[in-house]
């Protein structure tokens, strides 16, 4: 791993201040599962580091919202979000996929917010999260802003996730039930 800088920023404002949108090696990190992989295989080489740990009270929690939707911090670990009896009652869904998402050392230091940012595409809870409607709330400078995941632009990052918002639909959205069908072809 090649040397870099790590700012700990004691605010939102603050680390969004320190974001660099004319170089893309300077990154927000919160739980870092997959970039810290992607240092050590020497695929991302970053020149800073933004710790988002200070900043996780402002980002963290899983609220019920006034129509009935959840409010999710970028934050919140995925174990945290797995076992939440607001998100089973609203969204089961959600916990049903993170069963079987990687292995609950991962589910347990891995953020949504880092989950969404990391942009895999053989992640299981961004598709999840597009079926069911969710958008990203974004903290940038000056303002926040609110958009889906997926149109998501390739620019340098300029904006950090601070919540997932989940419409009062949620609560219809329930695991397919798979059944072995007796019937001969």
């Amino acid at each position: 791993m090649s040397p870099f800088e790590l700012a700990e920023p004691a605010s939102l404002a603050e680390a969004l201040a320190l974001l660099d949108p004319e170089d893309s090696s300077v990154r927000a990190i919160a739980g870092g599962t997959a970039l810290m992989l992607m240092m050590k295989s020497g695929l991302y080489r970053p020149r800073r580091l933004i710790s988002l740990r200070a900043v996780g009270p402002a980002l963290d929690g899983i609220r019920v919202a006034a129509d009935g939707g959840l409010e999710i911090g970028a934050m919140v670990p995925l174990a945290e979000l797995q076992r939440s009896a607001a998100v089973r009652a609203a969204a089961p869904v959600i916990a049903e996929t993170l069963q079987t998402h990687s292995n609950v050392r991962v589910r347990n230091v891995a953020t949504i917010g880092g989950n969404l940012a990391h942009a895999d595409p053989h992640m299981d809870l961004p598709p999840v999260l597009m079926a069911l409607g969710a958008s990203v709330r974004l903290a940038a400078r000056p303002r926040s802003r609110r958009q889906p995941r997926w149109r998501r632009s390739r620019s340098p990052p300029t904006a950090a996730a601070r919540s997932i918002a989940a419409p009062s639909t949620w609560a219809r959205a329930r695991p397919p039930r798979w059944r072995r069908s007796s019937a001969k072809p």
